[in-house]
This record gives structure tokens, C-alpha cells and sequence, in this order.
């Protein structure tokens, strides 16, 4: 067995809150594991923390990209993973050697063990597997996308030149709580040092919110429609545009990512105004997000009929993906396949989802927390309904086949990430999918 497989064997014996739902209720045994590392956190450069609702990864792609065209040696660490666990870890966008993440990983376990004591949970060894190989590395540039809340995150002790804040929605409210205030408060938590915040698009009823938090924790703060506007945004299967400006400067600044969607660029212009921060001046004219790679967001597999995979699982992450396929594909309807986990199918996805144009299939998605497909289709009951079908893979053949007897119909999976990781592999390799 290789060291990545006996990795992953380490990691199904950790607590995994990902699986599970349930966060974690203190920082006190990662702060000592850190202490008995000798703080490999202290070692790194520069770190940028994101925390938010949804577009936190998206945005630490965004970040990654524009700091790689400026010519920085940048570490980037997400979740979840779509196929495989070393794509958390990337160096320059590309996921680390699997043996490599699984030699470090497990010398990170056995050090633990050795003292005592190891990890409790899957996250907090691929934490402090990031930090190792970025600090290897020597990059100059470490983005760390939080995890599960913020306030009792790993990624809450990391010494952060700036955390950036993307949207803010109701979402694991038996963990962050269920008023927009406590959400919000979990998210932005107070640090030891007062850095600066760049704070994202907001939903508008709760944009005042984020805005009276942070500025009491953080300074400066850059929110968007205070310090900076984004307008004359337009997408198309290319990518997206915007005008990015600074009232207060009377700074306009153009906007390109190969990134579909509007809330894309609301992303990217959040990532542009982190690294403005870092830079500590305007970016020169060579920044860009040419060197984007953001797997499982609007992928599109097929042209003909079109087909996305997207990981869209909570209400904002719905909106905007209804949003986006609207705009590209203004005269489509659509043939979806849907499955979604246990906490996820609440009202306000269905709310989105029976104003869509939308006929779905049921499926799973492979972790444990899936609903089955019966009982998807009882929680959305009013949605329309063409078939159930437990294999993934059989659910996406029969969209693609409806789709291509039908004209102006599309295909879009979605639902989860969990879903994309399984069904991307399978669509690349052996479904027929024209195009």
C-alpha cells in the first residue's frame, strides 16, 4: 500500500465534521498540537484566511491565480475535495503528489503520536499537513479557506495578514446558530491582532450586519458598495467581465476571469481587493485570473446538449447557479440531477428550486449524510419530479438521453460537491455526452 492510500487509512479513524455535521466545540487541543510543532503557522510569510457562506473557495482560487500572475509562490488550501484528498493542498493551483501529501501526512501523525497524543480530527491533520508543505516550500503567499464556521476553526489560529469575507447566509445552524447576528458573529470572530478585512458581496439583509461586525473587530474594512463597487457585469460561456471601482479614488479598474456567472466576478473583485491590501498599492497592469483553474464550479462537460456540474448546496449557492445558466443559456430549459445531504434540503433551497425551470432526478450523493432519493423527492414534493434512481451514473445517462431528444434542454448536477467529485471522473470517461 502507498503512502497516500495508508493516509486515507489514517484519516477514516479521525472525526471528520464533514461527514458527521458537527463542528467542533473548542480550539484548546489544536492550539497545544501547534505548540508541540514548534508553530509551523509562525513560519509562513503571509497568510490570507477566508471564511464566509459561500464563494470562499471560489474566491481562494481567485486569490491563488492573481498573486500567481504577480509572481508569487503561492499555497492554497480548500475543501472538500472533488475526487481526491491532495487537491486541499495545492502549490501554484496544482494539487499536491499524492505521496508526497500522504509522506507528510502520515510523518505529521506518527510525530503527534509519539508526544503523546495525535490529531482528533480529519481536518486538523490536513491543516497542519498544509502548513508543513507550504512551509517546505517557503511559499510566499498561504491561503487557508476555513472550514466548518470560523470561530473554532483551525484556521482561526493562523496568523492572518488579512481575512476576507465572502457572502454570509443561514446555513449549519445547529452548529453557528439560527439568527443572521450569531452566524455572522461566528464567521468574523475576534483575533489577537486588529488586521484588515476585505468583505464580499452581501445579501441585502444582511449586508448592515457584516458591516457593523467587522468594522468592530477589524480596520480598516473594505466592503463592497462602501470603499469598493462592482457594475456592468456580463458573462457568457467565456467567462465574466466587470467594472471594479474606488469611489473615493475615483479608481476604475477592469475585471476578466474565465470564470462563468455573475457572482464570479463579485468573487474575483473580492480576491483583487485581498491582494491590493498585501501589495499595499494598486496592482500593476500584468495582474490577472488568466491562470484560473476552478473545478466543479459551472463546469461544462457538453455543448451540444450543454451540460454544468456545479457543487451548489445551500440557498445562495442555488440562487447563483440559477442565475448564471439564466444568463447563458436564456432560452433553455433544463434536465437537473439533484442530490443533496441530510441538513441541506431546507426551505430556503426549495423556495429556489420550485421557481427554477427545473425537471429533476433523484439521486444520492456518496456520503453518508445523503438523503436517498425518495426521500429528496418527499422533502421537495412540489418540484418536478421525472424519475429516482439510486446510481448516480445511471440518473446523469437518462438526463443526457432526455436531453438530446429534446430541443433547447440542457443537463445540471448539482446538489453537492460530494456529488460532482463522484460524477465528473464518470462523465469525462465514459458517458456519452455529445459535444
Amino acid at each position: 500500500m502507498n503512502a497516500y492510500h495508508r493516509a486515507l487509512a489514517c484519516l477514516s479513524h479521525r472525526v471528520d465534521h464533514e461527514r458527521t455535521a458537527r463542528g467542533p466545540t473548542s480550539l484548546r487541543a489544536f492550539r497545544e498540537i501547534l505548540k508541540r510543532l514548534g508553530h509551523p503557522e509562525r513560519s509562513l510569510r503571509s497568510v490570507v484566511v477566508l471564511v464566509g457562506t459561500k464563494g470562499k473557495g471560489s474566491t481562494a482560487h481567485h486569490l491563488s491565480a492573481l498573486a500567481e500572475s504577480l509572481g508569487l509562490r503561492v499555497g492554497l488550501f480548500t475543501s472538500p475535495h472533488l475526487i481526491s484528498y491532495n487537491e486541499r493542498i495545492r502549490l501554484q493551483q496544482h494539487p499536491v503528489d499524492p505521496e508526497r501529501f500522504g509522506e507528510t501526512l502520515l510523518a505529521l501523525d506518527r510525530q503527534l503520536e509519539s508526544h503523546g497524543g495525535g490529531f482528533r480530527t480529519v481536518f486538523e491533520l490536513l491543516t497542519l499537513t498544509a502548513l508543513q508543505i507550504f512551509r517546505e516550500e517557503q511559499v510566499d503567499l498561504a491561503i487557508f479557506e476555513a472550514g466548518l464556521g470560523g470561530r473554532l476553526d483551525t484556521t482561526a489560529l493562523l496568523p492572518a495578514r488579512v481575512l476576507g469575507v465572502g457572502p454570509i447566509h443561514r446555513d449549519h445552524t445547529a452548529h453557528l446558530g439560527d439568527t443572521f447576528s450569531s452566524i455572522v458573529r461566528e464567521k468574523i470572530y475576534p483575533r489577537a491582532n486588529r488586521i484588515p478585512a476585505a468583505v464580499g458581496h452581501q445579501p441585502q439583509v444582511l449586508a448592515d450586519t457584516v458591516r457593523q461586525i467587522a468594522r468592530a473587530l477589524y480596520a480598516p474594512v473594505l466592503q463592497e458598495g462602501w470603499e469598493y463597487r462592482l457594475d456592468n457585469i456580463q458573462t457568457s460561456t467565456g467567462g465574466t467581465r466587470a467594472r471594479l471601482f474606488y469611489p473615493a479614488r475615483e479608481e476604475v479598474i477592469f475585471l476578466e476571469t474565465p470564470a462563468r456567472g455573475k457572482h464570479q466576478a463579485h468573487n474575483a473583485a473580492l480576491a483583487w481587493i485581498i491582494m491590493e491590501i498585501l501589495w499595499g498599492e494598486p496592482l500593476p497592469p500584468h495582474a490577472n485570473f488568466c491562470m484560473l483553474q476552478l473545478p466543479g464550479r459551472l463546469h461544462r462537460i457538453g455543448i451540444h446538449p450543454p451540460v454544468y456540474v456545479d457543487g451548489a448546496h445551500n440557498a445562495l449557492a442555488f440562487q447563483a447557479l440559477k442565475e448564471a445558466l439564466t444568463a447563458l443559456h436564456p432560452d433553455h430549459r433544463w434536465i437537473g440531477v439533484l442530490a443533496m445531504n441530510r441538513d441541506k434540503a431546507g426551505a430556503d433551497v426549495h423556495h429556489i428550486l420550485r421557481t427554477w425551470n427545473v425537471c429533476w432526478i433523484a439521486t444520492r450523493t456518496p456520503s453518508p449524510r445523503s438523503l436517498d432519493p425518495e426521500t429528496l423527492m418527499r422533502k421537495l414534493s412540489d418540484l418536478c419530479w421525472i424519475d429516482r434512481l439510486e446510481d448516480p451514473g445511471e440518473a446523469v445517462q437518462t438526463a443526457l438521453e432526455r436531453a438530446q431528444r429534446e430541443r433547447k434542454t440542457g443537463v445540471v448536477i448539482t446538489g453537492s460537491f460530494y456529488l460532482s467529485g463522484a460524477i465528473l471522473p464518470w462523465l469525462l470517461q465514459t458517458a456519452r455526452v455529445p459535444g
